[in-house]
């Protein structure tokens, strides 16, 4: 439960890629989607006693608009580029 909470609460991330003409576009999870989703399920038990089992797994989420060969950027490199152009 950990790993998901600390998920929630990273900030959004910066990807860049380059198409074949070697135009650059930026992307932000914020705007573009998360490339990842939690998926947030529930075992029951058949003992009413005992509480149910909650597991967090994530999966690609299918509406993020970043294309898969985006990469990864630091804020500071996102700035240094949109200080260049």
């Amino acid at each position: 439960m950990t790993d998901y909470l600390s998920r929630l609460k990273q900030p959004a991330r910066y990807f860049m890629a380059t198409d074949a003409e070697g135009h650059t576009a930026f992307y932000n999870e914020a705007v573009h989607g998360y490339r990842l989703r939690p998926v947030i399920g529930c075992e029951t038990p058949e003992d009413i006693r005992q509480l149910p089992i909650v597991t967090v797994t994530w999966e690609p989420n299918p509406d993020c608009l970043i294309p898969e060969d985006a990469v990864l950027i630091t804020d500071e490199q996102y700035a240094e580029h949109q200080e260049g152009e």
